[in-house]
This record gives C-alpha cells, structure tokens and sequence, in this order.
C-alpha cells in the first residue's frame, strides 16, 4: 500500500512538473540546432596543454621539497615555532593540503601571510625566505579534526628569471591600447603580490597573451596557479565582507568561511545549507558575471560530488536491500547520472520509489526527479518566457517534495579519504581535486568529467533555491555590504560606467526574486550549457576567463582585438 502511495505521489510531481515545463520543448528543440556562443570552442593548444601535468608536477614538487625545508608555524595562541623532527613527507592522499600563491617578496625575503582553513578558522603564517617552488609548511594541530595541515607554497620566486621585464616585453609587442598594457600590467603586479584580481577583462587577456608566448615554458604553469589564485582571493573577500555585517552567529561565520575551502579545493562539503549561503552571497553581490560563473562552477562540482556521494552511500548502506538489489540500483543510478539510456526499466522503477524515501538532502530529490523528466526542456532557455516557465518547472518540484518529505543536509562529509572512495563514486575519479593529488580551483582544469546531466541539472536547482532567498534572508547574509547598491560603479576601465548590473533603470540583482532573479542569473553566466565536459574532452581552461577562443588559431591578433574589446564593454 505504502508503495502504491509513494508512486502515486511521484507521479503527481512529475506530472506537474511536465505540465509547468511543456512549452519549452518547441523552443529548446529548434534552439539546440544552434550554437549559443559566436565563440569557438577551445582555447589554443598550447594553452589547453597547459594544466595537462600540474597535478603531477604539484606532487612531485611536494615531495622533493619536503626534505629541503623546515616546518614553520605561527598562528593565533601558538607561541612557538617547532621544526619537524623526523619528516617524512606528505602524502597527498592522505594528509590535509592547501594550496596557496604568495608574493615574490615573500617567497625571496621571507614574510607572513593570512590562510583560511577547512574549519573555518584563519592562521597567520610566517614564511621562511627562499621558497621554492612547491615548498611546504605544517601547521600542527589545525586540521578539521586537530589533525596537522599542510600549505603548499607556489610563487614566481625564481633568482635567474627576470619575469617582470619578460611580462613588459610580451605586453609592449602587441598592438594594444596604452590603456589596456597598464591594466594588463596592474593586473600581473596583483598575480605576483599574490593579491586578488580587481579587473578580471584585463586579467583574461594577460592570461592569453602569456599562455600562448614562449614565456609558458618558463613560468606557465605557476602562471596558472596564480591567475587562478587572485580570482579565488577575489571571491574569498567578498564572503568575508559579507559576513563581517552578516547577523549570524560565530559559528555560522566560521561553518561557511571552511565550506569555501571545500569548494575551492573541488572536494565534496559537509553541510550543504551552507555552500547554499555562500551561492546567496556570490550571486547577490555585485561581482562580476565571469567572476560568479567561476565560482558557480567551483560550487556545483562540489555539490555533484557531495550527492553523489550521499546517494550511492545510501544505496549500499540500506539494510532492506539485498547485495544484488545494491548494485542494480547503484548501476541505474550511474547511468542516469551519465546521461546513458537505462536498460533495466523495472530497476529503475523501484528506485524512483526508493529515492522518494531516502534519506538524503531534498535537493537530491529534486534533482534526481528534474533528470527523470526527458519531457522537461531545461536544457536550452533563451527568452524572458523560456526562463520563467523553466523556473516554474523547478518550483514546483521543489516545493511538491519539501511539502512531504525530510529534509537531511548535513552531510557529515569532512574529507574524502581516498582508501573509502569507492570506484562508482565521482569523487574516484575527481584527481583535479585536492584529496585526490591536484589543486582543486587552481589547477583550471574541470575536475569532474562526464555526469553532465547531474551537473547542468544541479546548477539550475541550486540557483532557483537561492532564487528563493527572501530580503530577510539577505540582510541576515550581509549582503547589502557587498551588493551592487553598496557598490553602484564596480568597472574598471575609462569608458565603463555601471548602474547596476543590466543599465539604466533595472534594479540590481540584490534586489530580485524568483523567477526575475533566475533569469538574470543565466542570462550573466549564459546559461548552465559547459559546467561539465564530456570525459572525452581535453580540459579546458575555463576557469581563466578565455571563453570558448578558437583552437590553434596562427594569428592571435584578432583573439588578443576581441580581448581587449571586451575591456571596454
């Protein structure tokens, strides 16, 4: 009987989610002939190329820099500094990491730098002079679970290369506005003071010109790490200006300032609630589009990671099922979150009626039941209407399953330890992330690989859930502090003048709600089409801002003229 209810009740939510949603499928069908970029669909080879060996080159130069150095620490309450006794070096799979960019000047004359940690708490480090490239400090005690932690120090640090004089030349032999070479400059004095990006157009184009140069052999991949760097500063700062007004508690403060690393280090989060709130701060403040949608696709791979995690663990975990019955729910789950056409339909019935009743986050829910609807037309919105009824879409499921079920989003995750990561998970095969040897944001690279209906479906969900944050909400996130009508006039540039973010006369995007702030949202990132790529695909480095250039283009010149125009927007 129980089953009966339980199935009647996910065909009433289907059932109105197809309806919300089934004057889309027209529009989405004819739209998806077209391309939704004028833009190509790669950067250049050589640019591509350039995150191919930074996992593998990160952790050798942990390894063979730990021997050289000594472990130096000095955080709140310590009061002394104690070499290691016996190193044996990190273990990247194993040891809590954190990767961090610091200045040249530090790196050569040694200095101190503030870092954020996994439990929320920030450290100020002193740094030794003469730090290599991959040099490496502990921090005893500091971990989430008062285990120790481990910073992995990159800079431009090196004594025979003459960077400075080297980013000038590149910068001056091109034919570009006077104008644009000292934003361009600017922009590589913040990557090499490691400090956050203030001019992400300017930032774009020195990120092309150095990738594509001869200078990449020398410094290309540090020079990635660190562009990367000064955008995750950026996004990091404005979370702390908005929780310095915020009227959460302290420890509220603290739960979202470590979920931010999670995220920056591409793992899976403990509390979900929280990464929602750090989306409510980022896509209500008054960043850049390029600089939301970077984060947008930090947030949503954790959160992929972090249900699927939850989901498949429940699976296995459900004392009613049988070994068989596991793993022909697990497979069905897979093949759903793929994208492949499921063969065992009767399995796939029975886990539709097992989803309902999981215990795992409601969004879970959602989102597993948005991709059981090959009807809805999600995957294309392009106008006012498409947007509204595709909101609508996801409205109403979402509220259909809050009103029956559990909510449980807490997911107890504080670090995915590789011995547990089981093959089916997505999280096995993440090495772009931190737990599994890579650099998690900083590498550029796109750190879950396939699931691309789990990734484009979850975007849409947890952008309509934030879509729902009511002005109270808001006020409560100290938002106002880092919203468009705090900061009227962001650009950066002579010819750039903001009022808000979409011209005279529109409220900023702090001030929407709903479907008028869904729609906004994907129209700043041009839509959730690119958060995840194919396994097939070479990575791209999406992250740095170069959308979509064209692949192995001989003349640069038009990439750099269309760079530098968008400058001036």
């Amino acid at each position: 009987m129980g089953d009966r209810k339980n199935k009647s009740l996910w065909n009433s939510i289907s059932q109105k989610a197809t309806k919300a949603s089934q004057s889309l499928t027209q529009k989405a069908t004819e739209a998806a002939k077209h391309s939704v970029s004028n833009a190509g669909e790669a950067i250049t080879h050589k640019a591509t190329e350039a995150g191919k060996t930074l996992r593998d080159t990160a952790t050798h130069s942990v390894e063979s820099t730990w021997k050289k150095g000594q472990d130096w620490i000095d955080h709140f309450g310590l009061e002394s500094e104690e070499p290691l006794s016996n190193p044996q070096g990190i273990d990247c799979s194993l040891d809590e990491l954190y990767h961090i960019f610091i200045a040249y000047q530090s790196a050569d004359q040694g200095g101190s730098q503030t870092v954020t940690l996994k439990n929320g708490k920030s450290y100020t480090v002193r740094i030794p002079p003469h730090r290599t490239e991959g040099a490496n400090l502990r921090l005893k005690g500091c971990g989430i679970r008062g285990n120790d932690a481990f910073l992995v120090l990159h800079s431009f640090y090196r004594s025979e290369l003459n960077l400075d004089r080297q980013v000038n030349r590149l910068i001056n032999q091109f034919s570009l506005y006077e104008q644009t070479k000292i934003r361009c400059l600017e922009a590589y004095n913040r990557l090499n003071n490691g400090q956050a990006t203030q001019d992400c157009t300017a930032l774009d184009l020195l990120d092309y010109l150095v990738l594509t140069s001869k200078l990449y052999s020398d410094i290309g991949q540090r020079y990635i790490i660190a562009s990367h760097h000064s955008r995750c500063l950026s996004l990091e700062h404005c979370l702390e200006k908005a929780l310095e007004t915020s009227d959460l508690d302290l420890e509220e403060k603290i739960k979202l300032k470590g979920t931010y690393q999670y995220v920056r280090s591409g793992e899976a989060v403990p509390d979900l609630v929280a990464l929602t709130n750090i989306d409510t701060i980022i896509l209500n403040s008054s960043l850049k589009s390029n600089l939301k949608k970077y984060y947008l696709r930090g947030s949503i791979t954790s959160r992929v990671l972090t249900l699927d995690i939850l989901i498949i663990n429940t699976i296995y975990n459900q004392p009613q099922l049988s070994e068989s019955d596991k793993k022909r729910y697990a497979k069905t789950y897979i093949q759903l979150r793929e994208g492949k056409t499921v063969v065992d339909a009767l399995t796939l019935i029975s886990l539709d009626e097992w989803m309902i009743n999981a215990e795992i986050p409601v969004m879970g829910k959602v989102i597993y039941q948005l991709i059981r609807q090959p009807d809805l037309a999600l995957n294309n919105e392009f106008d006012d209407d498409d947007y509204l009824e595709s909101f609508k879409s996801i409205q109403t499921t979402m509220q259909s399953i809050l009103e029956k079920y559990q909510d449980y989003p807490a997911t107890d995750i504080q670090r995915i330890d590789i011995a547990e990561v089981k093959i089916d998970r997505l999280a096995e095969k993440s090495y772009n992330s931190v737990s599994r040897g890579g650099l998690g944001l900083l590498s550029g690279n796109v750190i879950i690989k396939g699931a691309i209906p789990l990734m484009e479906m979850t975007a849409r969900v947890a952008i309509a859930e934030v879509a729902q944050k009511s002005i109270s909400d808001k006020i409560k996130l100290g938002i106002p502090a880092v919203s468009e009508t705090r900061n009227p006039s962001t650009a950066i540039g002579n010819n750039w003048m903001a009022v808000g973010s979409f011209g005279e006369g529109k409220k900023p995007i702090d001030h929407l709600f709903g479907a008028a702030f869904y729609r906004t949202i994907m129209g700043e990132i041009d839509g959730v089409t690119g958060f995840a790529e194919p396994a097939s695909n070479k990575p791209i480095h999406q992250g740095l801002g170069l959308l979509k250039l064209l692949k192995g283009q001989p003349d640069k010149q038009p990439i750099i003229k269309d760079l530098e125009t968008r400058m001036y927007r």
